[in-house]
């Protein structure tokens, strides 16, 4: 979840009737004493680059995790605590990644730092899931697959040979189809619709799989590759 004010996640957490536990990132150390005595929070993150000291005494700040300048050092520490803290699901809402109702082909990254971070945890967990059973997530996604072209005889004929034919080799090939497979979750990763993206982890596990292996036989000899896209004036300026 991201506030835009102190007094707002305060408010939140200290009403908060949730079971879980909260996990909080600060933009700045001066905003540690409005939260650090809460109970519904187990560990407080701060991400200041303008933090001139990163020392702090542990004894009179028991929930303060660290104070990080870089961010993918405090990606890399929430995304382990959140392993310790949950080791069998991410229980952390991702507001910021509420379904838009206007497809986007691009984010700005300016003013949304959390944004960014929470993309990155999320992803992860997404593809490196602590526990997975393929069986079951693909079974998940052609369901969701099926309901959404239930009218639709030819891709319901598609999503059945997916079923039956795909494979961590042709997996980018399905991707290339002008079919049910890349209209589905194009718009799911376009309007961040996360209930629908989720119901595609099983291609998207293949898919990260496939690009690692691509990317160790490809390392010594690199290729450019470019792709058109049409844009509008405001999504430049983004």
């Amino acid at each position: 979840m991201k506030f835009d004010s102190n007094e707002t996640a305060h408010n939140y957490i200290e009403t908060s009737k949730s079971e879980g536990k909260i996990l909080l990132i600060l933009t700045e150390f001066e905003s540690l004493s409005a939260f650090e005595n809460l109970i519904q929070i187990q560990s407080i993150y701060v991400f200041d680059r303008n933090h001139q000291n990163t020392q702090f005494e542990k004894e009179h700040h028991p929930k303060l995790a660290a104070i990080f300048k870089d961010i993918n050092s405090l990606i890399e520490r929430v995304r382990k605590d959140i392993l310790l803290t949950h080791r069998s699901d991410l229980s952390i809402s991702i507001s910021s990644l509420n379904e838009i109702k206007i497809e986007q082909s691009l984010t700005s990254l300016h003013g949304n730092t959390l944004m960014f971070l929470w993309n990155q945890i999320f992803f992860h967990y997404l593809i490196k899931p602590s526990t997975v059973h393929m069986g079951k997530l693909k079974e998940d996604m052609l369901e969701q697959c099926r309901l959404e072209y239930q009218h639709d005889q030819r891709e319901i004929d598609r999503i059945n040979d997916f079923g039956q034919n795909c494979s961590g080799d042709n997996i980018l090939q399905w991707y290339t189809k002008d079919s049910f497979l890349y209209r589905l979750l194009n718009k799911a990763f376009r309007t961040r619709n996360i209930d629908l993206i989720c119901k595609f982890q099983y291609y998207i596990i293949l898919l990260y799989k496939k690009f690692q292996d691509l990317s160790k036989e490809q390392q010594d000899s690199p290729s450019f590759v470019y792709r058109g896209q049409i844009l509008n004036e405001n999504a430049l300026k983004a």
